[in-house]
């Protein structure tokens, strides 16, 4: 059995380390060959010491932007006939037992596609607690099947790598490629599964470890979702903004209470972000956020 383990990254080679070095001491099983890959998105001596120190297979996708580098780990793994193909994030630690969940996931629940749990969690002690909660992801007591899928840990399996499905490139520096090209496959029949086990540790890096950073991705978030979701003005995008106008409203209220209440911070910053994204959405371009 094939199996591709592949690590997009872009400048981080201290945290790509951390990452590889976790995928090296994982325990594989039986009757697996697994070929772990590093997708580089602008060449570098640091990555490709690291990809020969540890004995990774190095590639490098001239082409910038984070859909590329993704829609370049599929096409890798078509190439070569992968059975499956991982991929985690350069700033993740994956536990031991990681792709032994993995395989066992997909026995257990004939899913197309696999995504393990993610712990939000941070080296720097000056970072507050409540900031660590905001960015966690939900869990799945139980294997779970979805409508879409966020990246940094997830497993595809042989038919949806050979069904051709790739990231739209119109997501190549704002984010949200993952939803879309989830949803997509949700929508042609693909089974898509949230699974309890297969964890990793997502560090989170510097340019993500603050109030405002935390609102900027809420912001862009808001603007791709009623983008896509109203691409023209009508009636009930006004209906929308009508309401973004309260959710601004109510968030404005909680700024006394922000300064002494933890949680009113991340609510506020929400509701603000959520409001103001929708009219932003109006506007032709996201800011761009590759790299964070």
């Amino acid at each position: 059995m094939k199996i591709i383990i592949a690590v997009c990254t872009y400048k981080r080679h201290a945290s790509l380390e951390r990452c590889v070095l976790s995928m090296r001491n994982m325990t594989i099983p039986d009757g697996c060959d697994v070929e772990f890959v590093v997708v580089d998105n602008e060449p570098c001596n640091k990555i490709m010491e690291i990809c020969h120190k540890y004995q990774l297979t190095y590639r490098v996708e001239q082409n910038r932007g984070l859909t590329f580098a993704r829609n370049h780990t599929l096409d890798y793994a078509r190439y070569v006939s992968a059975d499956y193909l991982g991929v985690v994030d350069d700033d993740e630690e994956l536990s031991k037992e990681w792709l032994c969940d993995m395989i066992n996931g997909f026995k257990h629940t004939n899913a197309d596609v696999l995504a393990g749990t993610i712990d939000i969690v941070s080296d720097n002690s000056k970072i507050p607690p409540y900031l660590l909660d905001a960015y966690q992801f939900s869990k799945v007591k139980d294997y779970k099947i979805v409508k879409t899928l966020p990246m940094g840990n997830v497993m595809f399996g042989k038919k949806i790598l050979q069904s051709g499905l790739v990231f739209d490139r119109s997501y190549n520096f704002t984010g949200g490629e993952d939803i879309n090209f989830f949803l997509k496959a949700s929508q042609q029949g693909f089974r898509l599964v949230k699974s309890p086990n297969a964890n990793v540790r997502e560090y989170l890096m510097p340019e993500k470890a603050s109030l405002y950073a935390y609102f900027k991705r809420q912001l862009r978030v808001s603007e791709l979702h009623y983008r896509k979701k109203y691409p023209d003005i009508s009636v009930s995008f006004i209906i929308e903004c009508a309401v973004s106008l309260i959710e601004i409203f109510i968030a404005l209220l909680l700024l006394p209470v922000t300064i002494i209440h933890d949680k009113s911070k991340i609510i506020s910053a929400k509701y603000f972000a959520k409001g103001l994204g929708r009219f932003l959405s109006r506007k032709n371009k996201s800011q761009s956020v590759y790299g964070q």
